[in-house]
């Protein structure tokens, strides 16, 4: 049922949401954008540079919905949504 081109969609759509939610801080940012990502590419495939797949753009959507939760998961396990910035000129930051 899945063959490896499912599998390969799959996972870029987890590693784009993922990467894109953690950068910006925004779990739905990094899902909705690699949602839109994986339309974009079908809609390319549909005109004519490739074959459009219903189940190439639910395998990226379900790997999306994966890496959103995956990086809500992270973002309240470290204290909210700006984890991982540190303001330089706030010392007591720099030194936790």
């Amino acid at each position: 049922m899945f063959g490896q081109d499912k599998i390969l969609h799959f996972i870029l759509g987890f590693m784009i949401a993922t990467i894109i939610g953690v950068l910006v801080g925004s779990s739905s940012f990094g899902g909705l954008t690699e949602i839109g990502a994986g339309a974009a590419k079908e809609a390319w495939d549909a005109v004519g540079h490739g074959t459009a797949e219903e189940a190439d753009f639910v395998a990226t959507g379900l790997g999306a919905v994966l890496g959103t939760l995956v990086v809500e998961k992270v973002i309240k396990d470290n204290g909210g949504y700006d984890w991982w910035l540190v303001d330089p000129f706030k010392y007591e930051n720099l030194i936790k």
